[in-house]
């Protein structure tokens, strides 16, 4: 996975291959581990996704503490102002 191309590729349970958009990264201030916020662009309900990533190897890992997931709503709410922002 290379994140710099904005976008990877996800295998789900039916082994189907999924192109996913990253939304951005950014560095956690709880864990200090890598977290990457994505979505399906061809999914209608628009639902995003936030995974923990390893740069050198490029997987993906699940976020599973609280606090984690409270930064990652807060860098998520202020990324969608910034971007109503910049589209108003």
């Amino acid at each position: 996975m290379t994140l710099e191309e904005g976008k990877f590729i996800v295998i789900d349970d039916a082994d189907q291959e999924i192109e996913m958009t990253i939304i951005f990264t950014v560095q956690s201030t709880v864990t200090h581990r890598n977290i990457v916020c994505y979505t399906n662009e061809k999914d209608e309900d628009g639902q995003a996704f936030a995974s923990y990533y390893d740069e050198e190897t490029g997987a993906l890992e699940p976020v599973v503490l609280e606090e984690e997931w409270e930064f990652i709503q807060e860098v998520f709410d202020a990324f969608s102002e910034e971007e109503e922002t910049v589209v108003s």
